[in-house]
């Protein structure tokens, strides 16, 4: 099966002269990575066909709004996509920029760093304005028990990992939507919290906790107050939905059900919490 993708990966994207690598930190092995003289590639292997066009619709509106995420490479029939034997093969561009991970853990700069939380939380934000409609039939999540009036529902990355957000020279790119769906927005500020500001190793980041939900509210003082309540509440919504997947290993799990224990005890919006009392040094 892997040599067929590789012999039409080859064929139909005309890099017959190229190296073709699986990456191993896929959770669902799904992922390559493609070495031609001059370029680099992304892979993806799906197996729904639906999933697929909702992948390729999403990343193209996405650009064409100008939001700085992988273009997807045409094959020699004009496709966007190929199928080979109910797997649908799909290539990526890669960003050129950083990592948020190593461009913001080591920098003692606090403005640079709060600069650059604050242009995420503002391009996570217009993300979430320009999809208030499902037309990627993407899966609906919704929250139990939610009160319908505090819902501003979008389209959710759903997993804005350090490793998924890029700094490209002044802006703010994002890869891997695979695990995208559609419901309150209000997951992804959560997850963004958890993901970026709370690990064994650093503790609980309050000020670029409190950078983040200032810039990603702006001006609009009561969807602030309406929404930060229910941030936590939406935190361990989301830390259950990700603990489902079944690929997941014990290092990443517990670090999941440490966050939540965490962001259970933040004082989000104050000036204190009683997280700090229980940080342990370790790893993410």
């Amino acid at each position: 099966m892997e040599e067929n993708i590789f012999n039409t990966i080859r064929h139909e994207y005309k890099i017959e002269n190229c190296i073709i690598e699986k990456r191993n930190d896929s959770t669902d092995g799904n992922v390559y990575t493609i070495f031609d003289n001059q370029n680099k590639f992304i892979a993806k292997i799906y197996k729904q066909e639906e999933h697929t066009k909702s992948m390729i619709n999403l990343h193209l509106f996405l650009i064409k709004n100008g939001f700085i995420v992988p273009n997807i490479v045409k094959n020699i029939n004009g496709d966007y996509y190929c199928n080979i034997e109910n797997n649908y093969i799909v290539v990526y561009t890669f960003i050129n920029g950083e990592q948020y991970g190593p461009k913001i853990e080591n920098i003692e700069n606090i403005e640079y760093k709060n600069n650059i939380v604050r242009k995420l939380a503002i391009q996570l934000r217009k993300l979430h304005e320009i999809t208030r409609d499902n037309n990627f039939n993407l899966k609906e999540i919704e929250i139990h028990n939610s009160k319908k009036e505090n819902e501003r529902k979008s389209v959710l990355h759903f997993d804005l990992t350090k490793d998924n957000i890029f700094i490209c020279k002044d802006k703010i790119g994002f890869i891997d939507f695979d695990d995208a769906k559609y419901g309150d927005s209000l997951f992804d500020v959560a997850s963004v919290i958890c993901f970026l500001f709370i690990s064994k190793k650093r503790g609980v980041d309050e000020n670029s906790i409190n950078v983040f939900l200032n810039s990603y509210y702006n001006n609009e003082t009561e969807v602030k107050r309406r929404e930060i309540h229910m941030i936590k509440t939406y935190a361990h919504e989301w830390i259950k939905e990700v603990l489902k997947n079944e690929n997941l290993d014990k290092p990443i799990k517990e670090s999941f059900i440490f966050k939540d224990k965490m962001i259970r005890k933040i004082n989000i919006g104050g000036s204190k919490n009683e997280a700090h009392n229980e940080i342990k040094r370790g790893s993410i």
